[in-house]
């Protein structure tokens, strides 16, 4: 439901901010086409996208528009279900992983999100592993990699070109080079962007926080 305040946006507080940047990445192709239709001189397409397009979803245009355009980027913490359900995820007062390497078991703990990271590279270049390659070409932030944000690259800027919306660097031990890290990320999220980037590293890794069940569907 829209807001009738000054700016008239939809999207008031977090959850919805998050829904709109989904839904953005997700069909991003889309709404490129309807604004470069909406911009070309007249025609069918052009008078069709203004009269069923732009004349009934006008706020929701506006509203995308306006979250594009904020500073701080939303990270994607909603669940695409058929119904639609939102995922809320509990918060840990400590995040771990459970290494097992070269026969060796090792607990890596973090209070915050950047503590975990930063944790984790170090033990990573500790063993000798070919982290550079990877920030190197940009790490996808999630589970999979079809997203556009990097999780650690060279540059805080993303892959759809918007800069990192929380930055902290890792100085690598063995090259002296600066790694930077997007930390807007909630620890869910951090927790799959380190076992996806450990096993891309021929690593196995455990984090029992995820096998249970702490998620509330609401």
């Amino acid at each position: 439901m829209p807001y009738k305040g000054n700016r008239e946006k939809l999207a008031t507080i977090e959850e919805e901010r998050t829904l709109v940047r989904s839904i953005y990445d997700r069909f991003e192709d889309v709404f490129n086409a309807i604004t470069r239709i909406s911009n070309e001189e007249e025609s069918e397409e052009r008078q069709y996208v203004n009269s069923v397009v732009n004349k009934k979803y006008s706020d929701v245009f506006r509203t995308i528009k306006w979250i594009l355009n904020e500073e701080n980027d939303i990270e994607e913490i909603w669940n695409f279900s058929p119904a639609f359900q939102r995922t809320i995820h509990k918060r840990w007062d400590e995040l771990y992983l459970l290494i097992n390497h070269k026969d060796e078991e090792t607990v890596i703990k973090g209070d915050n999100v950047p503590t975990l990271w930063k944790k984790t590279l170090l033990w990573i270049e500790e063993n000798g592993l070919p982290l550079r390659e990877l920030v190197e070409e940009g790490f996808i932030l999630g589970g999979g990699n079809r997203g556009n944000r990097y999780a650690i690259a060279f540059q805080p800027v993303h892959k759809n070109r918007k800069k990192f919306a929380s930055i902290h660097t890792y100085e690598s031990v063995l090259t002296g080079e600066t790694y930077y890290i997007e930390t807007k990320i909630n620890p869910l999220s951090a927790m799959k962007t380190l076992v996806k980037l450990l096993n891309n590293l021929g690593v196995e890794v455990e984090t029992p926080l995820l096998k249970v069940d702490l998620e509330i569907q609401v």
